[in-house]
């Protein structure tokens, strides 16, 4: 690894990316794989006291740290836009000249498909729903027109760009790490102008490590909820009864579907499986568009974007200060 002077910018060795591309780091692997094993077992051995446990960690941090989870992604937000009306925001995240990879329809439908997935279909709509009966700030009266107002701004506020951000912020940093500065495929490289060549150390393979544990917890709960909401629909549909047979039928299916894709690679799996869900969203969203009250959706849309306005600088740096509202709406 490499220091400019002028710069002050890092960049890696050909050895050293090699040597990060030739496979699972042991330490890496062993520290990740270890701590998700313990974990599960130790939740299957004592699942009520974990789920105690649990309960107790989210609600303190619901509870303590919701100011810097709201307040962090809004500054984020605004690094984000400065960023992009600067000069840094024409910088190409790869060899100068280079086009794009892909074409726009495929890599929005690859940002859907990673960053929405089954929680649009799902949440787009209990979730407004939610916060209309139990009203979040609870100034309002349940159901009422202010009410639904309300919940169509909070719930825009969660779908809308801060959401977006989560996602814009850590994968820029890795963007420009990897491909302008050719560090290896990492969340350590992030890290480089802090740890320098310690990212090839012990200190980089930890946070990777963390890296992994995080990126398994969360997926292990966006697919224990799409596996729920699958199961669920198919008893409304087609009248079939809930039984673990079924879980554990749904979950094979999706992880199977889901190491294709891996295995397949960008271009043949995630790129195609991202277009045929992109297609399937757009087909429902123009059946439900004919099929039901077309006229009011269009209206609803309009009305939507216009609560999506109006709510948006109220919540940008609304942490519920005067613990005013319904408890655990953040943790929705």
């Amino acid at each position: 690894m490499t220091t400019s002077p002028d710069t002050g910018t890092t960049t890696s060795t050909g050895e050293e990316v090699e040597d990060a591309k030739r496979g699972p780091d042991p330490l890496i692997l062993w520290t990740s794989a270890g701590f998700i094993v313990a974990f599960v077992a130790v939740c299957i051995l004592f699942s009520e006291g974990a789920r105690d446990v649990f309960g107790t960690i989210s609600d303190w941090l619901m509870t303590n740290l919701n100011w810097m989870y709201i307040g962090g992604v809004t500054l984020a937000l605004i690094f984000l836009l400065v960023l992009a009306v600067s000069h840094f925001g024409r910088m190409r995240l790869g060899p100068d000249g280079e086009g794009p990879e892909y074409s726009l329809k495929s890599w929005f439908a690859m940002l859907f498909a990673g960053g929405l997935g089954s929680v649009l279909m799902f949440w787009g709509v209990a979730e407004p729903i939610n916060h209309a009966v139990n009203v979040p700030m609870q100034n309002e009266e349940p159901m009422s027109h202010e009410a639904v107002n309300q919940a169509m701004g909070f719930a825009m506020y969660h779908f809308g760009v801060h959401m977006w951000v989560i996602f814009a912020l850590p994968g820029l940093a890795l963007g420009y790490f990897i491909y302008k500065r050719n560090l290896p495929p990492r969340v350590s490289s992030a890290f480089a102008p802090v740890l320098g060549g310690a990212i090839y150390a012990w200190p980089g393979k930890l946070i990777d490590a963390l890296a992994i544990i995080g990126t398994v917890f969360g997926i292990a709960v966006s697919l224990g909820l799409g596996v729920l909401q699958i199961e669920s629909g198919l008893g409304t549909v087609f009248g079939i009864e809930s039984s673990t047979l079924l879980l554990v039928g749904i979950i094979v299916v999706i992880v199977a579907a889901s190491c294709w894709s891996v295995v397949a690679g960008l271009d043949k799996g995630i790129k195609n499986l991202s277009n045929i869900n992109i297609i399937m969203a757009v087909v429902l969203m123009v059946f439900v568009l004919i099929a039901g009250p077309t006229l009011l959706l269009l209206r609803g849309t309009l009305d939507t974007a216009s609560l999506y306005a109006e709510w948006l600088p109220r919540l940008m740096f609304w942490s519920d200060a005067d613990e005013i509202t319904t408890e655990g709406w953040q943790g929705t």
